[in-house]
């Protein structure tokens, strides 16, 4: 098998913030929001406590469709493939923002 190679591609700080609202659409990071032959992986950071009822991101099996979260202290680190791997932001049902950093790395051509 070969050596995977990447370069960083972009970062964000995402701040889930209290709401009566929806949790966020199923996705891949993708511009067609399908799975993708290219590799993105990204770690997320979190820079604050992240529960469920906060705001977890929660992913989805492929076949069996079950879903999970990685719910965590301040300073957990989740990587993912996230061109590949359903995901979504769940609302944060909390009375204070969840705060977290993002950071993806593209694989190199």
């Amino acid at each position: 098998m070969g050596e995977l190679k990447h370069s960083y591609g972009y970062a964000s700080v995402i701040t889930a913030f209290p709401t009566d609202g929806d949790d966020q659409g199923w996705h891949r990071d993708t511009p067609d929001n399908k799975e993708s032959s290219d590799h993105q992986i990204t770690l997320m950071i979190y820079l604050t406590d992240v529960r469920v009822s906060n705001g977890a991101t929660q992913f989805r099996r492929v076949k069996s469709k079950d879903e999970v979260s990685f719910p965590g202290p301040r300073g957990t680190v989740v990587a993912f493939e996230s061109s590949r791997t359903q995901h979504r932001g769940l609302a944060n049902r909390e009375g204070s923002p969840r705060v977290l950093m993002y950071i993806a790395f593209d694989e190199d051509d």
